[in-house]
């Protein structure tokens, strides 16, 4: 018990100065503050979640296309599987006990929202977010530096840079001669930052959208389909919808947008993690034939996600009809 209070004291002392006082006081430690600034806002333990989806579905793809061999194929698809149970459980404990705002006539409240109290102490909850959310920045950490390892890159990583998309497109753009596994990412990037910016817009009807941002995503959302050749080369270069989109995206997220996942989002997230998985158990089954791989389950039917998506496409791509 002694010990306990020294480590204790040490800790709030150490609190009042930079990564020590983002450790103590901030949701998620130094890597949640770095997170918010420099990958997506999240405002809430839902929204933290939503980022942990999101950095899987970059990592999955990146680390999967760094194996070359079957014992790599079973280390990586561990290491996924491993991190979506994280992610998983992240996700249970968030939705026990969580801290919910109710509108007043003169604002709102916070308040726990505990339905069952009998069962705290017994299972997690909103009340162990904090370190379940570390274990989950270990793995994600773990799967990202597994793909460094089969590709020999020695790199100096951190919790951060497996949340931030960006950063590790810096690590691959020192390894030059990895080009093609450099724009199978950014590939998979591309399609992260429209699932992303779908799923914000989507959300813009809530009471903490703000309105004049959700109308700048929007613009950059319709240059995606409504594009036309520019004139000038030296102006067309410079031309990047998606990054557009992403970009307004985080403007929204920063303004406190309470963001929600909807199921065709999520599964459209995680298609990216069970594509890589088909993989990685193939290969890894040709040493192991029992292995049991790493697929995620979506929710609702296990081909739901692509008939939505395809369903949504078709949808906008449908040509408007007047009577």
């Amino acid at each position: 018990m002694r010990s306990a209070l020294t480590i204790a004291a040490v800790a709030l002392s150490l609190s009042g100065c930079g990564v020590a006082s983002r450790e103590a006081g901030y949701p998620g430690g130094n890597v949640g503050f770095l997170a918010d600034r420099y990958s997506l806002l999240a405002s809430g333990q839902q929204q933290v979640v939503n980022r942990y989806l999101v950095s899987l579905a970059l990592v999955a793809p990146l680390v999967e296309a760094t194996v070359t061999t079957s014992s790599e194929a079973r280390l990586t698809a561990e290491r996924i599987n491993e991190l979506y149970k994280k992610i998983s459980a992240l996700e249970a404990a968030s939705k026990i006990c969580p801290l919910k705002i109710q509108s007043q006539n003169n604002g709102y409240q916070v308040v726990q929202n505990c339905e069952s109290r009998s069962n705290i102490g017994q299972t997690q909850s909103a009340f162990t977010f904090e370190s379940l959310s570390y274990e989950v920045n270990t793995s994600l950490s773990r799967a990202l530096g597994q793909a460094y390892d089969n590709l020999g890159i020695n790199s100096n990583l951190s919790n951060t840079t497996a949340i931030n998309g960006t950063e590790i497109l810096n690590v691959l753009r020192q390894a030059r001669r990895f080009a093609p596994i450099l724009v199978r990412y950014l590939a998979t990037f591309r399609d992260v930052s429209v699932i992303v910016g779908s799923s914000v817009y989507e959300n813009c009807d809530k009471e903490s959208a703000d309105k004049k941002l959700c109308d700048n995503l929007n613009a950059a959302l319709g240059q995606l389909v409504t594009r036309t050749r520019t004139a000038s080369f030296d102006v067309a270069k410079d031309e990047v919808p998606i990054r557009a989109v992403l970009n307004e995206s985080r403007a929204v997220l920063n303004k406190g947008l309470l963001w929600e996942l909807s199921t065709l989002h999520r599964n459209a997230l995680l298609q990216h993690v069970n594509r890589s998985c088909e993989r990685l158990d193939a290969l890894a089954r040709i040493e192991d034939p029992g292995f049991d791989g790493c697929e995620v389950s979506l929710d609702g039917e296990p081909t739901e996600a692509p008939e939505l998506v395809r369903d949504a496409v078709n949808k906008i791509l449908e040509p408007t009809t007047s009577n």
